[in-house]
């Protein structure tokens, strides 16, 4: 290796050193010579690294990712560095246009992957990051923070969702070779229930009923009949699909002989195929509404996203239906929190209203889908004892002699009459008077009056006996001369030495 001029008036510095290969290699230093001669240090470290086929050191590869980009280009056109490892220096655009296409190689919707890769843009603009070096946990944090603090700024659910992309993108970055590390790896996603934006309600039955009815004879919104828009809100109330799901289902998903419908890996939320049950009313209900069309043509023709919305809000409106209560929406979502909420209510297992929800965890099916309102809670508490009202007393019993008892635990005794008072006086008496001559008799008993006696003189002896105080030995009885304390309590301790 040698660092040279290749004329005295020229402004860098020129690197000379063997590659991998044992090719003599040129490359452009910098101005100072120093800094040149560090740069070459690198370059030969990367040649040993490539020679022996082995991963430069962490080091190293946070180098690549700042160095110049002409100097890495050059490093990658004469296969000093690879590929993958030139990339660490593009610009952040042509990456999240890779990312992109791998989302869509996948099997990502092109709406996931559209939505996906907006998001990374946009935070990455407003943070300023040009190339992957230029990525900080803290510039995200305080620009998060600030889209947040403003005017009709972003909910914590959205700030946590460009946490994700963020760090999805950086994993993709990382398991594809092109940097050593991710810079947003320990960000922490917000507890969205400190700030909810759009709370979704559950529909009572009495308002399915009378949005089904009144939408079924309703006229054409949107593109769809009213029989069609009520088939579609039964659909959505009875399956928990999701918008998305049922724009994407034709007449094949509809298994109607075994009251099935399918939604494909691609469109399901959870990249899995998922077949929900029907009803059989509902199946012989589609099966008059898809008579006559082919299997690949769309299940209903919905209109777009926002116009939905505004289909609904009219047959809500029509229905006499409130479409906020209390801040709580009932917008198309709800039907999956009815459905949710009917299955919980009816008496499901946690597992099958997990299955049934398509929830990865019991926690989000109970805890954000199912709802309980105050008619639930009041019929809980009427189903709680009475505690008012006497038990039957055929059904409390002690145990002892099964005789009944009352509320509180007591025995439930009934009062006496005269007669049985008198009685009761009469016995208890003559119990007294049996005591009595029992007790005089033991009394005139020579052996027993001289076991009293015996007891007497020992309870006198007891009480006379000097008691020790707490804490010391107890009394030594025995010589009386010691070398130690005089511990017989009672005698004189003259006598010590």
């Amino acid at each position: 290796m040698r660092i040279f001029k290749k004329y005295k008036s020229a402004s860098t510095w020129t690197i000379e050193l063997k590659d991998h290969l044992g090719q003599i290699r040129r490359f452009a230093g910098l101005k100072d010579k120093g800094t040149s001669a560090t740069i070459a240090r690198r370059i030969e470290s990367l040649v040993r690294y490539r020679s022996a086929q082995e991963l430069p050191d962490p080091e190293l590869l946070r180098w690549l990712e700042i160095c110049p980009p002409k100097l890495r280009e050059r490093l990658e056109k004469v296969g000093i560095i690879d590929r993958q490892r030139a990339a660490s220096g593009k610009l952040l655009t042509e990456h999240l246009a890779d990312w992109k296409k791998s989302l869509l190689a996948r099997g990502t919707t092109e709406k996931h992957a559209t939505q996906s890769h907006t998001r990374a843009m946009k935070l990455f603009k407003r943070c300023g990051f040009v190339i992957w070096s230029d990525i900080t946990a803290c510039q995200v944090e305080q620009n998060l923070e600030q889209m947040r603090a403003r005017e009709r700024g972003i909910s914590a659910r959205t700030s946590n969702y460009y946490i994700q992309t963020v760090k999805q993108f950086c994993r993709w970055m990382q398991r594809n070779g092109r940097v050593t590390s991710s810079p947003v790896e320990h960000l922490n996603k917000l507890n969205p229930d400190l700030d909810k934006r759009h709370e979704r309600r559950a529909l009572t039955s009495d308002e399915i009923q009378r949005l089904l009815e009144s939408t079924r004879a309703s006229v054409m919104r949107y593109g769809m009949e009213g029989y069609q828009r009520a088939m579609l809100y039964r659909l959505a109330l009875e399956t928990g699909l999701r918008a998305s799901e049922l724009r994407s289902l034709t007449v094949s998903s509809f298994d109607l002989n075994n009251a099935t419908v399918t939604v494909q890996a691609c469109y399901s939320k959870r990249r899995r195929e998922d077949v929900q049950p029907l009803r059989e009313e509902t199946a012989t209900e589609f099966r008059e509404l898809f008579r006559g069309k082919t299997p690949k043509v769309k299940a209903f023709n919905m209109p777009s996203k926002w116009s939905l919305i505004d289909m609904l809000k009219a047959d809500l409106a029509e229905a006499d239906i409130p479409y906020e209560i209390n801040d709580k929406k009932a917008d198309f979502h709800s039907f999956r929190h009815t459905f949710i909420t009917q299955v919980v209510q009816s008496g499901a297992t946690v597992k099958e209203a997990q299955s049934l929800a398509r929830h990865s965890a019991p926690e989000l099916t109970i805890g954000i889908y199912s709802h309980v309102g105050l008619h639930d809670t009041r019929r809980v508490i009427e189903r709680l004892p009475d505690y008012r009202k006497n038990i039957p007393q055929e059904k409390r019993t002690t145990g002892t002699d099964a005789r009944p008892i009352d509320v509180v635990g007591e025995p439930n005794v009934e009062p006496f009459s005269g007669r049985e008072l008198g009685r009761f006086r009469a016995k208890t008496g003559e119990h007294e008077r049996t005591f009595q001559a029992k007790s005089e008799e033991i009394t005139e008993n020579p052996k027993h009056t001289q076991k009293c006696n015996i007891t007497r003189r020992k309870a006198d002896l007891t009480k006379n006996k000097s008691s020790r105080p707490a804490g010391f030995e107890p009394a030594t009885y025995g010589l009386e001369i010691r070398c130690s304390i005089q511990l017989s309590y009672g005698r004189s301790s003259s006598k010590c030495l």
